[in-house]
């Protein structure tokens, strides 16, 4: 999420990009807090860790598609 944030890959707008941004660093937080504070013990995966960026990316992607379509259609 990060790197779609950072290179505007297919993204419509800047709220977007900030958007990706925003996720991206959650999860890398997150991330580094199981690694390096968290002690053990259990913890909850919840489903939409796994969905947002797939659905980030999905969207990055369309972005992509229609942007290169968009030239072509004009001329």
């Amino acid at each position: 999420m990060l790197a779609i944030a950072a290179t505007g890959f297919g993204t419509p707008s800047v709220g977007a990009r900030v958007l990706n941004a925003l996720f991206g660093l959650g999860f890398i937080g997150y991330a580094g807090y199981l690694l390096f504070i968290f002690g053990g013990g259990e913890f909850r995966m919840f489903v939409y860790a796994f969905l947002v960026p797939v659905f980030a990316l999905i969207q990055a992607i369309r972005g992509f598609a229609t942007r290169r379509r968009a030239p072509a259609a004009t001329e």
